[in-house]
């Protein structure tokens, strides 16, 4: 059972709207402290029913030996990090993290006397040397703050496996299996005091929009909460052939589904979510999910010469050679605006869909072409533009429609190769000689596209020039030879 963390000297707080501390009664509203009503020092109650049973099975259903059917299914919790817990110290009021917009020059960097710009901070003086005092705390304008929810959960997943190993003749065997994992309370941090949209919004005027913004004291409040899901299923085929007769051959394949609530990829609040207010547009599959997965694998050993020619031995028998054979399909692709038009801070706005029209073309045309337009770039146009002719989803419909990870990049394909040889010479001596190549035929894996500078009129130019361009690909070919001597 592990304890929630706790700062030395306390420097962490809590939010929860419109309470006002009263062990630091000059901070904003809703900003709690290690010593308010409710809030111990790790803010987050200590949990004792992390109890996690297993259970597991092993079954020979005819007896001979040949045949096994497995199960496992368990409940696994997880842990929080001290960086997690550590944010809280890192800004207002126990330090400065703010960017400071009104500097007049490089000689006077805090006068702020800039006309018509609104002061990050008091008074036109220094805020340096900075100190955190709870009689007196400092909040810079629009203050950006770090908080974690009272209420936080620790994470935890189911675990579920069933499986039927069968040995085949020739000492091959082979195995179907169900892998899933179900996860509960994963950590995320959201905005807790982002912009409420309306009419006119506009990213320079975000901060007013603010629903806890006294006298504009706070900005951006994020908030470490858990409360997100994820999940993976799979169906997993493995076989595999032992050393025999100078060959083993082993591989998998893998069928597989993984989807998430919404992207923790990077916890922050500039994690890649369009908007606060509608976090069910979040959903897609995850960031790294692969629909199908193989791998092959072997090892030759070449001793087929039965002459008695000594030197014929040495050269023809002897070596081994190692293929891995790596296939994979692509990972998503998320397309994105690359402008804040839903007028909040976030510039991860995702484009809408034009009706009608396509975005996806055929993978399997010439590289020559696909990599200029892997995707049809002319099926999104920008978000939070309704003289465009499309509406968008969320607040006002200044959201794009267009999904999260709406797209894949291409897939993978790899050989590697080693080749080995031992020569025993006299008393025991042995010189090894071996040579390895990845990418053993230099095939071309195409990275992912550029999904970044939609147009912002239908049929308009992208506002990135490379958009839907594949400008990358994976490692050519690597070789490197080498030799051990042994005595």
């Amino acid at each position: 059972m592990q304890t929630a963390p706790v700062e030395s000297q306390n420097l962490t707080a809590s939010f929860i709207p419109n309470v006002q501390s009263t062990l630091v009664p000059g901070a904003p509203k809703g900003m709690l402290f290690p010593g308010d009503p409710g809030i111990p020092r790790g803010i987050a109650s200590n949990r004792y029913h992390h109890i996690s049973p297993r259970i597991g099975l092993a079954w020979d259903p005819f007896g001979d030996g040949k045949t096994a059917v497995r199960a496992g299914a368990g409940i696994f919790y997880g842990s929080v990090s001290g960086n997690q817990w550590n944010q809280p110290a890192n800004a207002n009021p126990f330090a400065v993290r703010q960017t400071f917009t009104c500097i007049s020059s490089f000689t006077h960097v805090y006068s702020n006397k800039v006309i018509g710009c609104t002061p990050s901070f008091p008074s036109g003086t220094s805020i340096f040397p900075y100190a955190f005092n709870p009689s007196s705390p400092r909040f810079l304008a629009n203050a950006g703050v770090e908080t974690i929810d009272p209420n936080y959960q620790w994470p935890y997943s189911y675990q579920l496996n069933a499986a039927i190993q069968r040995q085949l003749p020739k000492n091959v065997s082979l195995m179907a299996a169900y892998v899933a994992t179900l996860s509960h309370q994963l950590p995320v941090e959201l905005d807790a005091n982002a912009p409420v949209w309306a009419s006119g919004a506009t990213t320079s005027n975000a901060n007013g929009r603010r629903p806890y913004n006294q006298s504009g004291a706070l900005g951006v409040v994020s908030y470490l909460q858990a409360h997100q899901t994820a999940s993976y299923h799979s169906l997993q085929i493995s076989a595999n052939h032992p050393l025999t007769h100078n060959l083993m051959l082993s591989g998998f394949y893998v069928f597989a589904k993984s989807f998430q609530s919404m992207s923790n990829n990077g916890v922050g609040t500039g994690g890649g979510y369009q908007d606060f207010y509608a976090l069910k547009e979040e959903r897609s599959p995850m960031d790294v999910d692969r629909r199908h997965t193989s791998t092959i694998s072997g090892i030759w050993t070449l001793d087929y010469y039965r002459g008695s020619n000594f030197l014929m031995k040495q050269v023809v028998n002897g070596w081994m050679i190692s293929p891995i054979i790596s296939l994979y399909s692509g990972t998503p692709v998320n397309v994105v605006s690359g402008s804040a038009y839903n007028g909040d801070p976030s510039s991860t706005n995702r484009p809408n869909r034009v009706p009608g029209v396509s975005a996806f073309l055929d993978p399997h045309r010439p590289r020559s072409v696909s990599r200029y337009a892997w995707f049809n770039t002319a099926a999104f146009v920008a978000n939070g533009t309704p003289s465009n002719g499309t509406t968008g989803i969320g607040p006002g419909g200044a959201d794009g429609n267009t999904p999260r990870d709406y797209l894949r990049a291409p897939g993978y394909r790899d050989v590697d190769m080693a080749m080995s040889r031992d020569f025993h010479l006299e008393r025991g001596m042995v010189f090894e000689l071996r040579g390895e190549a990845t990418n053993v035929f230099n095939l071309v894996s195409l990275s992912g596209p550029n999904a970044s500078g939609v147009a912002k009129t239908i049929g308009g130019t992208p506002t990135s020039s490379t958009f839907g361009w594949i400008t990358a690909a994976g490692t050519q070919r690597l070789m490197q030879v080498g030799g051990r001597f042994t005595f």
